[in-house]
């Protein structure tokens, strides 16, 4: 995902440094550029690209893409640029990341969001996108919301269908639970998408975890709308049949998955409101059963 913002800013004229850990990807970006394939064909940016510890210079902004669970560690290791103007935006799945960010720089500097871009590395210096997407996004701080305009047209002008979105706190929840949902489920038993929407147990489960996701969202009053969100469940179920949400390939290749963020934020909020999230925390301590343990940045 960063490949794929990173590398359209840069196509569309900005001066963009990606910052990574996977080496191979880096230099295959640094001697022959980066492709980028969508619905209208290739295109090869030439981001600057470096590990942490190799980059230099004091950036307008910074985009955080890493997983949820990597953030502080990935913010430490490149706060050697943030300068006192830097902003930084964090388009993470699941809660906390604008809060995590903001230990780090002061709020009035972090905006934070969604997007639901596909995007998939095919081989290091390529990645694929097909199909739509957004980017939804706000600021932490209410008084900065020029800032967040100003960000979010920079993305939108690169090719992105990119709002600046006072309900950004709606927004982010119905991804919640779309994510808590299929990818929880798709983790656990292997199947994808499309085959989970296949089976009677498997949209009983989906839906019972959006239910639960939503009645903890409402606790908090927070206006989320149920009825869309299980119609974009179904949706899914539709298109992206083939489709193995990130969780399961985490599982598949033995890495740490972004649960924590996503149906264990769920449980530990239900917990404190005392809400019924019991299949929410059925699929969160299964998937713990299976990750192996945290890694440094």
């Amino acid at each position: 995902m960063g490949s794929l913002i990173g590398g359209k800013l840069a196509l569309h004229g900005h001066h963009v440094l990606l910052v990574d850990l996977w080496r191979e990807h880096i230099e295959k970006i640094s001697q022959h550029g980066l492709t980028i394939e969508t619905d209208f064909g290739k295109q090869v940016a030439r981001p600057a690209a470096c590990l942490p510890t190799n980059a230099t210079g004091v950036p307008d902004l910074v985009i955080l893409l890493t997983k949820t669970f990597d953030s502080i560690n990935a913010l430490q290791s490149v706060y050697h640029l943030v300068g006192p103007t830097t902003q930084l935006l964090t388009l993470q799945n699941g809660l906390g990341s604008g809060a995590a960010a903001a230990t780090l720089i002061s709020k009035d500097r972090v905006l934070y969001g969604i997007t639901t871009l596909p995007s998939d590395v095919r081989e290091p210096g390529y990645v694929v996108s097909h199909g739509g997407g957004i980017v939804r996004l706000n600021s932490l701080d209410p008084r900065a919301q020029a800032a967040a305009q100003e960000i979010a047209q920079m993305i939108r002008m690169a090719g992105f269908d990119c709002t600046c979105d006072p309900a950004i706190d709606i927004v982010i929840w119905e991804k919640l639970a779309f994510n808590a949902a299929l990818n929880s489920i798709c983790a656990i038993t292997g199947l994808t998408v499309g085959k989970l929407g296949a089976t009677d147990a498997g949209v009983i489960l989906a839906r019972q975890i959006v239910g639960e996701v939503c009645a903890v969202a409402r606790k908090q009053h927070i206006g989320v709308d149920e009825a869309a969100i299980w119609h974009n469940v179904q949706e899914s179920f539709d298109k992206h049949g083939k489709h193995k949400p990130s969780m399961l390939q985490d599982i598949e290749l033995g890495r740490r998955t972004e649960v924590e963020a996503i149906n264990g934020a769920v449980v530990k909020l239900g917990r404190e409101l005392d809400v019924d999230i019991r299949t929410t925390e059925t699929l969160y301590q299964l998937i713990c059963a299976r990750q192996p343990p945290a890694h440094k940045f």
